[in-house]
């Protein structure tokens, strides 16, 4: 059996907020893209947009942005970056590959279009708690994974989740805190 070849990637989930903010229900929508047939790899299959971590690409951040403007046209202020999944890595010999994936989320401003490039065939909104690894989804390996590394509702429910959401922006936008308050704030 050959090696697998080593490839890092990002995958970069857009979200967009309900159109009925006033709903304490409406969830947030996640787009998958449908893979084209002229992608080396899962071909007509849904995904976030993903490219190769390029030696020349300062961070997986970095490559990131990169893919969403080369495949969709989207840059900032037309999406903002929500948040940073931990990596994972896993095997796949049917493609010869073993994938070091750095998962991120974004979240698509409102009137903001897609336009995609070439690698994709179409995209669709969907509940992120409708996603799964099922073959009838038709999703890439690991699409799942992938989403709950970016996506708190699908294991912890849309309350608990907003609960997170609240107290990690807290800390994230507390600049004048030192190490210990911080700590502090986020174990109270």
């Amino acid at each position: 059996m050959a090696a697998l070849e080593k490839r890092a990637v990002a995958g970069s989930f857009i979200f967009k907020n309900p159109d009925d903010a006033d709903n304490p229900d409406a969830r947030p929508q996640v787009a998958l893209f449908r893979r084209s047939g002229a992608v080396s790899t899962y071909q007509h299959k849904y995904a976030p947009i993903a490219g190769s971590i390029e030696a020349s690409d300062t961070s997986p951040l970095a490559t990131a942005w990169r893919e969403l403007r080369e495949e969709t046209a989207l840059a900032p202020p037309s999406l903002r970056l929500l948040r940073q999944g931990k990596p994972y890595s896993f095997a796949d010999a049917a493609v010869g590959r073993e994938w070091a994936i750095h998962p991120f989320a974004f979240v698509l401003a409102p009137g903001a279009r897609i336009a995609l490039d070439w690698e994709h065939e179409g995209y669709a909104w969907f509940d992120p708690a409708a996603v799964t690894d099922d073959a009838a989804f038709g999703g890439v390996p690991r699409l799942l994974e992938s989403l709950r590394r970016v996506c708190f509702d699908i294991d912890m429910g849309r309350a608990a989740a907003r609960v997170l959401e609240r107290g990690l922006a807290a800390l994230r936008e507390d600049h004048d805190s030192g190490a210990r308050q911080l700590a502090s704030a986020a174990l109270g």
